[in-house]
């Protein structure tokens, strides 16, 4: 892990001694295992919480969490986007008029107004998810976003035709599932555990009272760890980290 800027150090320091940055770093961990919004962390992390941007080193903390490898998908992958409004939150220099109470788009359905999130997610809750980007996914965004973590596998989508592009050009099976026309399961393929994971991360991004679109990518790898250490004691976690 990176080190602190020397300012950073000498606001974080310990007084009784210790490692500043091992302290700091299990509070941050621990608040990932354990989401709070940022007011809520204060609290958490008592004394040494006060005297530092909370803000600052959540996202210190999920850009490393971003660095570390992304799992190899393998069997059935479901593919599926969910979208987000585009958001500047936080930003000082809008280039857009501001919006109140969240607001919505200027134009109805899927349009550039709307960022596009990515969640593919094998029946061993291996799972990717990634910001493609404005409006509907493109075969070059796929590429981007799932070329190499495919192994062995049959890749299950609903009709976007993006994936059958995608598909071709790494030689990966297909198997079309068409929601408009009914068709929501074919056998053993669905898309129930990557509708699912949509649905608890919103659930679960909502009492952030939405995020910007600059900082959701770090929110989605959060979540993403969250989601598979749900039912892991913070006691593994804690000595997993002091192990690292």
């Amino acid at each position: 892990m990176r080190e602190l800027p020397e300012d950073l150090q000498r606001r974080t320091r310990i007084p009784n001694g210790g490692d500043p940055l091992q302290h700091e770093c299990l509070v941050e961990v621990r608040l990932v295992h354990e989401p709070r919004d940022v007011h809520q962390t204060l609290s958490a992390g008592g004394r040494y919480q006060r005297s530092r941007p909370a803000f600052y080193w959540r996202h210190k903390i999920l850009t490393e969490l971003r660095q570390l490898p992304k799992p190899t998908l393998t069997g059935i992958v479901e593919a599926d986007e969910t979208f987000f409004l585009y958001s500047q939150k936080g930003s000082r220099h809008l280039t857009r008029a501001a919006r109140y109470s969240g607001g919505k788009a200027a134009l109805r359905g899927i349009s550039h107004y709307q960022v596009c999130v990515l969640v593919a997610r094998d029946r061993q809750e291996g799972t990717v998810s990634e910001v493609t980007g404005f409006g509907h996914v493109a075969a070059k965004q796929l590429q981007g976003a799932l070329n190499g973590y495919l192994q062995n596998c049959i890749l299950c989508i609903d009709a976007a035709s993006a994936y059958g592009a995608f598909t071709r050009a790494n030689n990966i099976p297909l198997q079309i599932l068409n929601a408009r026309r009914g068709v929501h399961k074919h056998g053993i393929y669905h898309l129930n555990n990557v509708n699912a994971y949509h649905s608890r991360l919103k659930q679960w991004l909502r009492p952030f009272n939405g995020v910007s679109t600059k900082y959701l990518p770090n929110y989605l790898v959060w979540f993403q760890r969250y989601d598979s250490m749900r039912n892991v004691p913070w006691s593994v976690v804690a000595n997993g980290f002091l192990d690292c």
